[in-house]
């Protein structure tokens, strides 16, 4: 039986969907940043709102990426994602979710910081924990 307090805080609870047309000259006025050749899944940077055309929904800054028509673009790098977006018939429909915690933050604080050579991952683990 699962519980329906772990179904409820889900990253996939928190999934947004959204159609975005293109302008004359093509381009959905979002900006995309992030990547795989930055180590990065790609994420929407800066929102131009006077421009964007929303057909369904609406995007966030900072929301991940997850899926451009149905495709999913985990581990592409940006560029490849630009081009598929490119490419794609106007509305564009865009899958991302918003970040709640992020690995790579602890984890960068962790390799940052000199623990010495006596931590392990246990004690990796509990670095992520703290506040």
């Amino acid at each position: 039986m699962t519980n329906p307090a772990l179904k409820k805080n889900h990253w996939t609870s928190r999934v947004n969907e959204c159609s975005v047309g293109k302008d004359a000259r093509g381009d959905l006025n979002v900006s995309l940043r992030g990547g795989a050749e930055n180590g990065e899944f790609a994420y929407i940077g800066q929102i131009n709102e006077d421009l964007v055309i929303y057909r369904d929904g609406k995007l966030n800054e900072g929301e991940l990426l997850l899926e451009v028509e149905n495709l999913s673009i985990s581990g592409l790098p940006l560029y490849d994602v630009q081009t598929l977006i490119k490419n794609c018939k106007s509305p564009v429909k865009l899958k991302s979710v918003r970040p709640v915690f992020c690995v790579s933050t602890g984890k960068k604080r962790f390799q940052g910081a000199n623990y010495g050579s006596t931590w392990g991952p246990g004690k990796y683990l509990a670095c992520l924990r703290e506040p």
